[in-house]
């Protein structure tokens, strides 16, 4: 009796959850919404990006996952780093 009840709880668990086995998206579909953003976001598109995190078969690549977070907005600016000057090497 406590196995069938126990058996119970995982299926409520199951048909509650927010995504349900046979609504999960494929890969090909994940990608199709990551190229359909087509503006810049502030705010990263978290719900996407849960999507990705669950389908590590998809193998998103890096500019991918951020287009999925933040749209077509650029990447920041990669300020170059400073050289360390040595004026007091013994050379």
């Amino acid at each position: 009796m406590k196995a069938l009840g126990q058996l119970v709880g995982f299926v409520a668990l199951l048909t509650l959850s927010p995504i349900s086995w046979s609504q999960e998206s494929s890969c090909d579909q994940i990608r199709i919404e990551i190229s359909a953003q087509s503006e810049a976001l502030e705010i990263a598109n978290t719900d996407l990006l849960k999507k990705i995190s669950g389908r590590t078969d998809c193998l998103f690549t890096a500019p991918e996952v951020y287009r999925a977070a933040y749209g077509t907005k650029p990447l920041p600016k990669e300020e170059p780093r400073k050289e360390r000057r040595h004026d007091d090497d013994d050379d």
